[in-house]
């Protein structure tokens, strides 16, 4: 998580989101981590949406507050919930597109800016897997 590969800022605007793709190596023991800043745009909605393409390949996402406060994290259906380096997120295996329920702008100010980690790993995996993650804040 502290070597987290930094893929920048994005904003809340669903277009403004983006993809990464990699490879998971044949141990089964490989775990790739991604890390950005999202910035709350005046009249845009924050909806975290992740979408994992890769078979048997499990995607985490941890969130954290820019302004400090605790996001809150909810986990839908079909995920579970997972803390790592102290900060809070989900994680799911194969395609679905998620949404994470959280809320930054508890101290007020209403800005849902926050910092964001994406953790990838094949567990139980016995060969070389590709993936390709689509992302927005």
């Amino acid at each position: 998580m502290a070597t987290a590969f930094n893929l920048g800022t994005i904003g809340d605007a669903d277009s403004e989101g983006k993809s990464v793709s990699g490879i998971l190596d044949q141990t089964g023991n490989d775990v790739d981590w991604y890390r950005f800043h999202g910035d709350d745009n005046a009249f845009a909605t924050v909806d975290p949406t992740r979408q994992l393409l890769g078979p048997g390949i499990r995607i985490c996402k941890y969130i954290e507050c820019t302004d400090g406060s605790d996001p809150g994290v909810g986990c839908p259906g079909g995920t579970t919930a997972d803390t790592q380096g102290g900060k809070h997120g989900c994680c799911w295996t194969g395609g679905a597109s998620v949404t994470l329920d959280f809320g930054c702008s508890v101290l007020g100010g209403g800005d849902d800016s926050l910092n964001a980690w994406i953790r990838l790993d094949h567990p139980g995996g016995s060969g070389c897997e590709s993936y390709k993650v689509d992302y927005h804040m």
